[in-house]
């Protein structure tokens, strides 16, 4: 399990509420989980709740190339390097509530299970359309489509480009919208999409079939190497 944090004011007790909404899933229907919190903040101390038995936690943080700038992607990608190469990822953002119902079906088996269809936000009715935010993938899965693309920097169209190629790459089911309530989006201060991000979207979404795959397998070079990095830096610190 895979949660990209960002430092932001308010977003503590998000995260903690996020985590405390994990933990008593887990303990629910009685699957272990295995949680990476992944920040680029060198210096903020994490709202970490001691997790419970069930659960095991880790944070990572890595010092991000795009400077000051929140980049999701950045952060996924180093966290999967840190993640069992023969497990279920779910890629969850810090503002989203899980229930139990929603992990125990994400755990069945599947190469990709969306569960953004069951998303609600507070106060307001379910998403028609939406990808990304809570997903469950094979890590393999993930492998495949490339990762996450790193050239999408700050918030906007990043989980997207993500789903295209697990749709391409992998059987991916959909969970029904009208299974009832088991997502829940937390209210908090969003920022505006960066426009250079919807405009790369739209110029990939124009690419032939040839070179889109062409870039999964740059991105999968891209992915391969920053894995041999975390690994190099996990050796050197023994």
């Amino acid at each position: 399990m895979i949660i990209p944090y960002v430092h932001q004011r308010s977003y503590g007790s998000i995260l903690r509420f996020c985590l405390e909404a994990l933990y008593h899933s887990s303990n629910a229907v009685n699957v272990p989980i295995e949680v990476f919190i992944s920040t680029s903040d060198q210096n903020t101390s994490l709202p970490i709740l001691e997790p419970p038995e069930s659960v095991l936690l880790h944070s990572i943080r890595a010092k991000s190339p795009y400077g000051a700038a929140f980049n999701k992607s950045f952060l996924l990608n180093r966290a999967y390097c840190y993640a069992k190469k023969n497990s279920k990822l779910l890629l969850l953002d810090a503002d989203i509530l899980v229930s139990p119902e929603a992990l125990l079906q994400g755990y069945v088996d599947l190469e990709v299970y969306d569960a953004s269809y069951l998303l609600t936000r507070l106060n307001s009715e379910a998403y028609a359309e939406y990808a990304g935010g809570c997903v469950f993938v094979t890590a393999e899965g993930y492998h495949t489509a490339g990762g996450s693309d790193e050239t999408f920097v700050n918030y906007g169209n990043e989980d997207v480009d993500l789903y295209d190629r697990l749709v391409e790459t992998c059987k991916v089911f959909r969970a029904n919208g009208s299974a009832g309530l088991n997502l829940l989006e937390m209210p908090h201060r969003t920022s505006a999409i960066n426009p250079a991000n919807r405009a790369y979207y739209e110029r990939l979404r124009q690419q032939s079939k040839r070179e889109r795959e062409d870039r999964r397998l740059e991105l999968q070079q891209s992915l391969n190497a920053t894995c041999f990095d975390c690994y190099r830096k996990q050796e050197q610190s023994k």
